[in-house]
């Protein structure tokens, strides 16, 4: 999923440009999860595309 759809369907606003808003909670949901920033196992950011979630198993 993107940025740009994330922020539209969670905060049901229009994403504007440059926006650190989606990142700064992505960050914060890896630091609940106890994910380390350089190898999250669930929220695995898709440069030049957004984010996906998977299952660790």
């Amino acid at each position: 999923m993107t940025s740009e759809e994330l922020f539209e369907v969670v905060l049901q606003e229009k994403y504007l440009e440059n926006n650190n808003t989606v990142m700064a909670h992505i960050a914060r949901l890896r630091e609940k999860l106890h994910e380390l920033p350089r190898k999250p196992k669930f929220i695995k950011t898709v440069w030049e595309v957004g984010y996906t979630i998977e299952n660790s198993k």
